[in-house]
């Protein structure tokens, strides 16, 4: 697991999560409205 303690700074991601990780900045960056589509959403639930 890499969220222990002994792995926090000994452990790089496995590429597939990175590769997850980039691809969903990507998505972000290329559709700015869905950040702000998730924010109203928040909006509502916290209402």
């Amino acid at each position: 697991r890499l969220s222990s303690s002994g792995y926090v700074f000994s452990a790089s991601l496995p590429p597939y999560l990175a590769s997850a990780a980039i691809t969903a900045i990507n998505v972000l960056e290329e559709n700015p409205m869905l950040l702000s589509r998730l924010r109203d959403n928040i909006s509502l639930l916290h209402k």
